[in-house]
């Protein structure tokens, strides 16, 4: 899809819409908010209410247990709100949850993939729920919060709760992204952007409920943004187009998610492994680029997402849904490998083609009654999901492929563009698989929460039982599937909350996660070796305030998980050893005096190794992880310019180890950025102005990861109407 084939689409839409609008009463009672709040009235499926602020909202979907107020759960979540992703010009979920300080994401934005922390244990966007199913997204970085009402970040264990996603990372918590659905005021928005170094984007929100008593409704949302990045020699272009229809706010309910997504780079790097035990080099020249010019990613992604719901009596409620997920990607990849102080690179390249599918079904049931002065709400759940990879390439030395450039990070070699060289395409996808995997995740779980004391103490107990089963397309069998494990668990969990005040809740939690095993690292003799799933626990308690305004969270937890270590000598990886994240966060919410919105918090952790072979790293920190973690958003009115609004982010990541035997360290890093929103009426209609510098001072930032480049200062204008 070319921009201007998007803004002929934009065109035609809304000026049917407008015509639309020509025709009817003006609304006088429409927000000034150009991506308003969603909420349906009297279904069950409503999206919560913003905190006071709008940054956050003030529940979150939690999986098994349904919608619930952040105030009456015994668990550690923020919901992110899409108005704070549009005051923030953000368009991608990366982003998003950045903002919140028990994340770190450990990808550059310049990497077309994308993975992070929370609590210090990775995941991936790709194992987030969508609407509260699983299978659906991709891992890669252009993942849009387009159409993204709430982006909701779930800490700590949770297999009760969300299950074992299918690419089996989720113990240090996990995301669910709520769709947007049309409200019972129409929406008609605008935006058009512009990122420094020649970004350009628009998008597109139309909503509408129709019918005699406007109990159908229609949610459409469109975006695009082309140019170059502000990374040397390095093109992004980003199209999304997702829809959502729903039925009546009714005893049966039914809601519909659909759309396509593409993402598509040139010359963007990947991060650079170090090779060698040597003093970690200096960071090159922010915006500077190792990668080769003629490198490229194209991925699209296609996804429908069916559910219902269906109350038999005010006492039982009937829940099923459907997920299905085609993604294709096209590559011709460079990875960088470091091996010296002085930045000396080897550049190698992969030449690909992906394709993933993935399916998830789901049934429950929620049974509310009440035994004496128990109340309680039993619910069941099964899932089947389904996922398989499939990878057909081309690698370093074979025929057609790119041969490997000796290079440079502070002086990157540009070879000419080879002219042999064979561009793999979808039409190659018919032969032996080069590599890939197939996994299927079925379960059941069954949860009780038990009310008493007028609300006040609340005590969960469930469990799940839950199957990975997991394999590989041997390459060397001529793309045979080869099965690795086939292993189950039941994970339990209990958690409980008081309220000994209205306004203050007590809470802890015991619950245990289940994740797919760790294969061998490329620089390990036993490379690509494959380790089965392990059961992992976590112990959390916290305390929540709510002031109406204001609201602040604290809590003190424990995760340990076994762990994968490679040996310093033998160079053999195995699991032996444990890491054990204990931590503390403070998170604070909401409005001050009326003019003032703060969100953020401190998360400090103790990533400690325990257990290993030999007690060789016990007692040493777990690579690649942060102590001290600082993310804070404030913004402030300008009492004396209506409309004006001054905003700024202030993050912290502290400095990390780069290996188990904590002989090598990168520096921590500061991000400043900072922005000015004006908001006003054109023509009687709400528009709003917003301008930001991120990265001000231009910081060049560390490694929470692998070696990767950070993003210069940029600039970001957008200008969005109501139409």
């Amino acid at each position: 899809m070319q921009m201007k084939s998007v803004l002929l689409s934009f065109g035609l839409a809304f000026g049917a819409s407008s015509l639309a609008l020509a025709q009817s009463p003006d609304d006088d009672s429409r927000k000034t908010d150009v991506l308003p709040k969603v909420r349906v009235e009297a279904t069950e499926d409503d999206v919560s209410e913003p905190y006071a602020g709008g940054q956050v909202a003030r529940g979150a979907e939690l999986g098994l247990l349904g919608s619930r107020d952040i105030f009456e759960t015994p668990f550690n979540v923020t919901s992110f709100t899409a108005q704070a992703m549009a005051d923030q010009q953000v368009t991608r979920v990366a982003d998003i949850i950045k903002r919140d300080p028990s994340v770190q994401v450990v990808h550059s934005p310049s990497s077309f993939d994308q993975g992070f922390l929370i609590r210090g244990l990775r995941t991936t966007v790709a194992s987030s729920s969508f609407d509260g199913g699983p299978g659906v997204l991709p891992s890669y970085a252009g993942n849009s919060s387009v159409g993204i009402e709430r982006v909701e970040v779930i800490k700590g264990a949770n297999t009760l709760l969300s299950g074992v996603s299918l690419s089996g990372l989720s113990i240090g918590g996990a995301l669910n992204l709520v769709p947007k659905r049309a409200t019972d005021t129409p929406v008609t928005s605008l935006t058009t952007q512009y990122d420094s170094h020649s970004q350009y984007g628009i998008s597109g929100d139309l909503g509408r409920r129709f019918g005699s008593a406007d109990q159908f409704g229609m949610r459409v949302n469109a975006f695009a943004q082309e140019g170059e990045t502000a990374i040397d020699d390095a093109n992004e272009d980003r199209h999304t187009v997702p829809g959502a229809p729903d039925s009546p706010p009714a005893r049966a309910r039914l809601f519909l998610d659909l759309g396509e997504d593409s993402y598509e780079t040139r010359g963007l790097p990947t991060a650079a492994g170090i090779d060698g035990d040597f003093p970690l080099p200096k960071n090159p020249r922010l915006g500077s680029n190792f990668a080769q010019p003629f490198t490229f990613s194209d991925q699209r992604l296609r996804y429908v997402v069916a559910r219902g719901e269906y109350d038999i009596n005010e006492h039982l409620t009937l829940r099923a849904s459907a997920n299905r997920a085609h993604s294709e990607a096209r590559a011709l990849l460079s990875f960088g490998v470091i091996t010296d102080a002085d930045g000396t690179l080897d550049e190698y390249f992969q030449n690909y083609v992906a394709v993933d599918d993935t399916y998830a079904f789901t049934a429950g049931l929620t049974a509310r009654f009440t035994t004496g002065p128990i109340e309680h709400e039993l619910v069941f759940s099964a899932v089947q999901a389904k996922g398989r990879n499939a990878q057909y390439g081309i690698y370093d030395g074979a025929e057609g492929s790119v041969a490997p450039v000796h290079s440079n990070l502070y002086d990157p070699a540009r070879p000419p563009p080879p002219t042999d060289l064979f561009f793999m395409d979808y039409d190659d996808a018919d032969g032996p698989l080069n590599q890939g995997f197939r996994n299927e995740n079925p379960t059941i779980a069954l949860a009780d929460t038990l009310a008493m004391l007028e609300d006040r103490l609340q005590l969960t107990l469930g469990v799940r039982q839950q199957r990975i089963s997991w394999g590989y397309f041997d390459a060397s069998l001529g793309g045979a599937y080869v099965e690795a494990y086939d292993d189950k668990a039941y994970t339990p969990a209990a958690a409980v909350l008081f309220k000994p005040y209205d306004r203050v809740s007590i809470y802890g939690n015991y619950i245990e996660s289940l994740e797919s095993g760790p294969s061998a690292p490329d620089e390990a003799i036993n490379r690509g070796e494959i380790f089965s799933p392990s059961r992992n626990w976590q112990t959390e308690a916290g305390v929540k305030v709510d002031w109406g305004q204001f609201g602040a969270t604290a809590d003190v937890f424990q995760i340990v998980r076994p762990s994968g270590l490679l040996d310093p000598v033998t160079h053999v990886f195995s699991v032996n050893g444990k890491q054990r994240n204990r931590g503390m966060e403070v998170n604070v919410f909401g409005e001050l005096a009326g003019i003032v919105r703060l969100n953020g918090g401190v998360q400090y952790l103790e990533p400690k190794l325990i257990d290993t072979q030999d007690g060789t790293f016990d007692g040493n920190e777990a690579p690649g992880v942060a102590r001290l973690s600082i993310a804070l958003s404030a913004e402030a009115d300008v009492p004396a310019v209506s409309g004006l609004t001054v905003t700024g982010d202030v993050s912290r990541r502290g400095s990390t180890y780069v290996d188990d035997a904590n002989t090598r360290k990168a520096p921590g890093f500061t991000l400043v950025d900072v922005g000015l929103r004006y908001a006003f009426h054109l023509w009687d209609r709400p528009a709003v102005l917003r301008g930001g510098v991120n990265n001000v001072f231009n910081e060049d930032g560390g490694t929470l990861d692998n070696f990767f480049l950070m993003t210069p200062r940029t600039y970001q204008l957008s200008a969005s109407m109501d139409f």
